[in-house]
């Protein structure tokens, strides 16, 4: 099968998770009006409470199946045995996670009280088995996955719009959320088998499969615990509306990670590529140019979601949400140890296979994020929640370094884009703090704080000569005379 060049994955998945980021704080932003803090919170508590049994019906399965399906990628009768039979472990895996949802909902009290909101989401694990959606990944057809994310994110914002109306529309938000999420695996369906035929199997091969992917679901379950356990702690210790508080400055937070953990993410594929198949020297350089390219746009990110943080949450979901400035900031400086660790973890780590160090890691961090939420939440509240994960962050980033540069020296290079992007970010600190001092209007502070720091950080990044930057601009000015070759030849 062809392969697309990393460049073009990247630059295809970067605007599948820039969407990711715009569709979510705009539908939070309307929703957040609509319903207030206590049905925004009330769905997140649902939603952090199903995000453990969608992970459980997962079982690892996405990372497993694409690290090592690139061994079968030029064999495909042995691809299609391979997916068949990790798609039928899937299957039964989603049969557990619902039977043990079922249980819970019925004796646990608390969770009564959100039974037709968690049914409602709980739709989102059957999708996401039958959708199958690593099988686009293992192929890295990210065209489609970026044109199919767009197509049913605009539907989405047509149906939040008509259908949610006020506070009483709390469980038609819950499915339009749903439907944002995985609303597209449907489409997965006809999709995935044009390409490629699977099917359930009588033999899945557990002995050889469940072992790798009960160490992956245990590694992905940790980290679950600690980014989403301050939110279902809140939920259980605090009001719904405190929840809706964190939820707001969560969802920022969480957006802006995940778009720069994109450029990370669609990495794994190559780079598993590359060393099954003693590729070393194209491994270390991709992994050195997604570092540079990850730091340069991580810092000001950190930066200026640091001092813009209340105009940021006043403008998402009104003079309410401002309530939790504090928490937003605490979890920008998170962001620099989460995507960091993201980045030994997925291009260094998964790659060599090291499934257990990195469980280890997380563990730890999982085990040192609940026990501070059980104490400090109850006094400090949704600041507490945020503390609580910049620390699991740094933990998950120093492990992870520590393991990662025993198989790649120069894990961490002071490059000459690095040293460019931090003098830019500070560029962009002294922008923020100017605006901050000198312009009163939230609106106006925003747009010009925006503003006056990208221009500022790319003209400082471009004196500099940072390489991410200039070969950014490159393809952008190349681009036009790209469209216009290929016409000349339709």
């Amino acid at each position: 099968m062809k392969r697309p060049s990393l460049k073009t994955n990247a630059i295809l998945y970067a605007a599948y998770r820039g969407g990711a980021i715009l569709f979510p704080i705009v539908t939070f932003s309307y929703a957040s009006h609509k319903l207030g803090a206590d049905g925004i919170g009330a769905v997140n508590f649902a939603n952090s409470v199903i995000s453990y049994f969608l992970l459980l019906a997962a079982l690892g399965i996405a990372t497993y199946a694409v690290r090592e399906g690139q061994e079968f990628r030029e064999d495909k009768e042995r691809l299609q045995t391979f997916i068949s039979e990790v798609y039928t472990i899937n299957v039964l895996m989603t049969v557990v996670s619902y039977a043990i949802l079922g249980v819970l909902v019925l004796v646990w009290s608390k969770l009564s009280g959100y039974s037709n909101i968690i049914f409602v989401l709980s739709i989102s694990i059957v999708l996401t088995t039958v959708g199958a959606d690593w099988v686009n990944t293992l192929l890295e057809d990210y065209l489609f996955i970026t044109i199919r994310f767009f197509v049913v994110q605009a539907v989405c914002l047509v149906l939040l719009i008509t259908m949610v109306k006020g506070p009483g529309d709390v469980l038609m938000y819950a499915v339009v959320a749903m439907l944002s999420s995985v609303g597209g695996n449907l489409l997965n369906i006809v999709h995935i088998r044009r390409r490629i035929r699977f099917r359930l199997t009588r033999t899945p091969n557990f002995r050889k499969h469940f072992g790798p992917m009960l160490t992956l679901f245990s590694n992905n379950l940790a980290i679950k615990i600690y980014l989403i356990a301050d939110v279902t702690m809140l939920g259980l210790f605090l009001s719904d509306t405190e929840v809706g508080y964190y939820s707001a400055s969560s969802k920022v937070y969480t957006s802006v990670k995940e778009m720069l953990n994109a450029l990370i993410f669609v990495t794994v594929p190559r780079f598993a590529y590359y060393l099954s198949h003693d590729e070393r020297d194209s491994y270390e350089l991709s992994y050195h140019r997604v570092f540079d390219s990850v730091g340069t746009l991580l810092l000001p990110c950190v930066v200026g979601l640091f001092f813009q943080a209340d105009n940021i949450l006043y403008f998402l979901g009104g003079k309410e949400y401002v309530h939790g400035t504090m928490a937003l900031q605490i979890l920008s400086g998170a962001m620099l140890f989460a995507v960091t660790a993201c980045l030994f973890a997925q291009s260094i780590l998964i790659p060599f296979k090291q499934d257990r160090f990195f469980l280890k890691a997380t563990t730890v961090a999982a085990i040192a994020n609940v026990v501070l939420n059980f104490l400090l939440i109850p006094k400090f509240e949704i600041e507490a929640a945020a503390v609580t994960t910049l620390i699991s962050e740094f933990l998950v980033c120093i492990l992870t370094f520590a393991r990662g540069r025993k198989y790649l020296r120069g894990a961490v290079t002071i490059s000459r884009d690095i040293v460019s992007a931090a003098v830019g970010a500070a560029g962009v600190a002294g922008v923020c703090i100017a605006m901050n001092m000198f312009v009163t209007g939230r609106l106006v502070n925003m747009l010009l704080s925006i503003a006056c720091s990208c221009i500022l950080y790319f003209v400082i990044t471009l004196v500099l000569n940072n390489h991410s930057v200039r070969k950014g601009l490159e393809s952008a000015l190349a681009l036009p005379g790209k469209v216009l070759r290929r016409k000349r030849k339709m």
